[in-house]
């Protein structure tokens, strides 16, 4: 009999089961909760997000304010920018949510000031994919 629910636990784990994959049956050992993956997924858990990591060229004004011209992603540029913000002290002191403009920044966002919520959109309207660019102005050709 077992005393400590680790116990039991340890014995769940060790235990090999069958798994019915449609009409193909494997053998396979359990793993702990914690870390267990079905065998039937196809979706990566671990994965990184490639909306956000995928390298986009950069509009003139924001590779103005990043210090370079290069392809950057989307969290990389949201993060620069947060430092050019914090170092500027651009953040306006009644309502940390508003990032003010300063010169630089006008022409990036259109307007004197923008909330924390809305430094995605300009990201997104300031990044270009050079392979979409390059399909579309191969067909208007």
């Amino acid at each position: 009999m077992f005393t400590f629910a680790a116990d039991l636990l340890q014995d769940y784990v060790q235990q090999p089961a069958v798994v019915n994959q449609g009409p193909l049956q494997t053998l396979h050992t359990l793993k702990p909760l914690y870390s267990y993956v079905h065998p039937n997924t196809t979706r990566k858990s671990l994965m990184a997000n490639a909306a956000l990591s995928k390298k986009l060229k950069p509009s003139p004004q924001l590779s103005a304010i990043l210090g370079s011209s290069e392809s950057i992603s989307r969290a990389d540029t949201v993060k620069g920018l947060w430092v050019y913000f914090k170092k500027h002290n651009l953040q306006n002191p009644a309502n940390k949510r508003e990032i003010l403009a300063d010169e630089q920044l006008k022409p990036l966002f259109g307007k004197d000031k923008i909330t924390m919520f809305e430094v995605g959109k300009v990201v997104n309207n300031h990044l270009t994919d050079e392979s979409k660019a390059i399909g579309k102005k191969a067909e208007g050709a």
